[in-house]
């Protein structure tokens, strides 16, 4: 398909999606087509389990609407940043958060589609739940607190009670210095850190590393969908080999979507 076909099909499926018309939906996709809520983890097969979103989503949040922004189009497939609104059918509450997708097409029809959005925003926004404040800049440790301030964070982080010590004596002074001196500076809170630590290490397919830091960043109070949202956003950047291999040690690791 050429990017004014996509163009013109992708309108047509937001107007479809905004009038929650379950059939005007469907008609825009293929019958062997897959759905996937990133988010919630959740996966949707045919044009039947299609249809039962539509009329779901009408149930949950009337006057759902899907604003499509930045359009990027690769070949067969397209993501689309987008904000997504609506009003809690139970509390009446307001919400919009920002959204992006993921299709791909065959044949002039939709044939997969992937959807990540902030649920805790939402959550947040129609009184279900209270988003914890961030916590305020640390003081640069002296040089003789780094040891104890290196283990704290550790500790609160990855549940270390001491450093292991290699034979060349090398290890724990390394590890002091990392979590003593870069870790604890005050630019950056320590759950930001964190985040960044786990794109890095996305980006470069260290998935043991990546498991553990996972673990860490949701100690420092990082949210499991701000990390699947990471994870989504490197896919452009680094590339959709290292995003599955994150995908896959998410699914490990945070609540809800396998054995963490």
């Amino acid at each position: 398909m050429q990017r004014p076909e996509i163009e013109s099909l992708l309108d047509r499926y937001y107007q479809a999606f905004n009038a929650l018309d379950p059939d005007a939906v469907a008609k825009l996709f293929d019958p062997d087509c897959e759905f996937v809520d990133l988010t919630l983890g959740r996966e949707m097969h045919g044009l039947d389990a299609l249809r039962d979103f539509v009329r779901l989503t009408a149930a949950l949040s009337p006057g759902f609407q899907l604003t499509p922004g930045r359009i990027l189009v690769d070949g067969d497939q397209a993501s689309v940043s987008l904000t997504m609104a609506g009003t809690h059918a139970e509390s009446g509450a307001k919400w919009s958060v920002p959204s992006s997708s993921v299709f791909r097409f065959r044949d002039g029809r939709i044939v997969y589609k992937a959807d990540l959005w902030n649920a805790a925003s939402v959550m947040e926004q129609i009184g279900m739940i209270e988003m914890p404040e961030l916590e305020p800049p640390r003081p640069v440790p002296e040089p003789g607190d780094r040891p104890a301030q290196a283990l704290a964070i550790a500790r609160r982080l990855f549940g270390i009670e001491a450093f292991p010590e290699g034979d060349d004596g090398f290890v724990s002074p390394g590890l002091e210095h990392l979590f003593g001196e870069i870790w604890a500076r005050p630019g950056l809170a320590l759950r930001d850190r964190s985040l960044i630590t786990v794109a890095a290490l996305t980006v470069l397919a260290r998935e043991q590393e990546l498991r553990f830091h996972m673990r860490g960043a949701l100690a420092a109070g990082v949210r499991p969908d701000e990390i699947r949202e990471a994870i989504l956003h490197l896919a452009y950047y680094g590339g959709y080999p290292v995003a599955a291999i994150a995908r896959r040690a998410a699914d490990d690791v945070l609540p809800g979507t396998g054995s963490a």
